[in-house]
């Protein structure tokens, strides 16, 4: 007769890893707010670096205009 974890773990050894944290309710929750922290840090980090490349672009336009009058 197969046992519940026949495939997981065939030696048993780590049965008790499996009864405390694969089937952990709270270990559930915990994968899926470090899921929802990682989306919002990529977004977060997105706008950031969205934030800066407008402030590079602005400061680059800038230098090209103040070369133009230079060349004046």
């Amino acid at each position: 007769m197969m046992n519940d974890t026949w495939g997981m773990d065939p030696t048993g050894a780590f049965q008790w890893l499996e009864a405390t944290l694969l089937s952990s309710f709270i270990l559930q929750i915990l994968m899926i707010i470090l899921a929802v922290v990682a989306i919002v840090a990529i977004i977060y980090g997105m706008l950031v670096l969205r934030q800066f490349l407008n402030i590079y672009k602005a400061n680059s336009e800038k230098v090209y205009k103040n070369d133009d009058e230079y060349m004046d």
